[in-house]
């Protein structure tokens, strides 16, 4: 299904290229070849080694009512799991990205899907802050620079989006667009215009209100609900061992001026990025 999906080809093809053969660059489900030499026992030593306690966080998020009741139930459930993991995660791969500027993947699709990335902020940067609020200016949704410019305007796109990703070890600030074949050079060109002129300071004043204001609404929405609310917690504590309430991620917001965002803007040259498709 993946495979049959370009838009999520893409990145899938993307990460490999990206991160090398790696444990950081294999997809997470496997290719077809791995997964049918996987045998019963095989997938019993697999859970003998990572589901420990010292691997698992358990959120509970919601009306509670009786705090010792649930303890006691988790310790019945998880009491009996080993103590200690027997594999450790990976070291992260030191200069991993790629030597080549572009590269492609044959797949024969109707659209050549992209991506472009450049270097961004790991989970613990504090510039991942304003590199979320940039990443909304260049391609966050509707109203965004790219979203108006390239496919409202030129009509050189079905999608487009930019986000940032921070992860423990690393981050990217990722362009994302799927163009007609017939116009991709002409389309990615007109992507790295915009791009330059965004580097060069377009973001007006009231470009970054309105950029903030939108991430800050997503964040809040983004975690309304009682499992939204663990997986928010929950994946900041198991990744950095920290969590940092809602009050205090919006709070870091408001520190982020528009000079500290322009400044990130100035690293979204052609030369600083990294381009991939498949067509």
């Amino acid at each position: 299904m993946y495979e049959d999906n370009p838009i999520a080809l893409v990145m899938q093809k993307w990460q490999e290229r990206y991160f090398g053969p790696n444990s950081y660059g294999r997809p997470i489900i496997g290719t077809i070849e791995n997964i049918n030499s996987f045998t019963q026992d095989m997938l019993f030593e697999h859970k003998a080694n990572l589901y420990t306690k010292d691997n698992l966080i358990i959120v509970i998020s919601g009306k509670i009512l009786d705090k010792q009741a649930i303890v006691d139930q988790i310790t019945t459930l998880f009491g009996s799991l080993p103590d200690t993991k027997k594999v450790q995660i990976p070291a992260f791969p030191k200069d991993h990205l790629p030597t080549e500027q572009s590269a492609f993947f044959d797949k024969k699709t109707e659209q050549n899907h992209m991506i472009i990335t450049f270097p961004g902020f790991d989970g613990n940067d504090p510039q991942r802050f304003a590199a979320n609020i940039l990443a909304t200016y260049v391609g966050g949704n509707m109203s965004s620079r790219l979203f108006q410019n390239i496919r409202e305007k030129q009509g050189l796109c079905y999608y487009i989006r930019a986000a940032n990703y921070s992860s423990q070890n690393h981050g990217q600030i990722i362009i994302r667009a799927g163009i007609d074949k017939e116009r991709f050079d002409f389309g990615v060109g007109k992507i790295y215009e915009e791009l330059e002129a965004i580097a060069n300071g377009a973001m007006t004043a009231q470009d970054f209100e309105n950029a903030i204001g939108y991430t800050e609404g997503q964040i809040q929405m983004g975690i309304e609900t009682s499992d939204d609310m663990a997986s928010f917690l929950g994946a900041q504590y198991l990744l950095y061992g920290k969590i940092e309430t809602l009050d205090e991620v919006l709070a870091e917001y408001k520190k982020v001026t528009l000079e500290d965002i322009q400044a990130i803007a100035k690293t979204l040259t052609k030369d600083n990025s990294k381009l991939y498709w498949i067509q």
